[in-house]
């Protein structure tokens, strides 16, 4: 096997890599992404990068090294199909094998994620809203019923 920015790859990626979360190939190669990411958020470059980029771009820096690792992975360009299904399930990995532990633990941003530990699926912790218009105050839970729901906020501080 070689390393390959990271990732062990036993070939050279191919741009016919279709996402099938059904393979055992996707599954693995999920893993050993999603193990460079963390490796790669662990690092001093990145964490130097998350410092530069401030409050409000470090979300930004993550997303491009996930778009990196995925193209380097996979072999599609930025901006494909292909691309956008693999980084779809690079993303979303940890739901797509709920019953496999290191899809749980390798993920350092889902590994300790608090907002939802001891919730059951499709709960959410309710939460105070305030309208900027007339100042008063809510919660989600009044606000929510039967969903899906996206709920998008903002703050004004």
């Amino acid at each position: 096997m070689a390393t390959v920015a990271g990732l062990a790859t036993a070939a050279p990626p191919s741009p016919a890599l279709r996402f099938d979360a059904a393979l055992p190939e996707t599954k693995q190669l999920l893993l050993e992404m999603l193990t460079a990411e963390r490796e790669a958020r662990l690092s001093e470059e990145m964490q130097l990068k998350f410092s530069q980029a401030g409050l409000d771009g470090w979300m930004d820096v993550c997303a491009a090294e996930q778009e990196r690792l995925v193209t380097v992975g996979t072999g599609w360009s930025v901006d494909t199909a292909g691309h956008r299904a693999w980084l779809e399930g690079f993303r979303t990995a940890y739901l797509l094998y709920p019953s496999d532990k290191a899809f749980q633990e390798i993920p350092i941003q889902v590994k300790y994620n608090r907002r939802t530990v001891g919730l059951p699926e499709g709960f959410f912790v309710d939460a105070p809203l305030v309208s900027a218009a007339d100042m008063k105050e809510t919660s989600l839970a009044t606000v929510v019923g039967r969903g899906p729901f996206v709920v998008i906020s903002g703050s004004l501080t």
